[in-house]
């Protein structure tokens, strides 16, 4: 399930499989050419983390045209 907002934003597909099999180990930085492109991203990856039980990614917005995904530890994880 790709959330349609992800499909409206060309969201790319490898993207969306790096983070549901936990290939993501280093902060990651989306630029968008809008403030609308990129509130409809941050809505789709929450929608796609959220389907999947993924809690392992904190999405933050330094600027309107920015998301940066950090993956943090599961818990349970003791590898601080």
């Amino acid at each position: 399930m790709i959330p349609r907002e992800l499909r409206m934003v060309g969201f790319p597909p490898f993207l969306i499989d790096m983070l549901l099999q936990g290939q993501l180990s280093e902060p990651l930085t989306l630029p968008f050419t809008s403030p609308l492109m990129a509130g409809r991203a941050k809505r789709g990856l929450y929608r796609l983390l959220r389907h999947h039980n993924i809690r392992t990614f904190k999405i933050s917005q330094p600027d309107p045209c920015t998301l940066i995904l950090k993956p943090t530890t599961a818990p349970g994880d003791n590898n601080e």
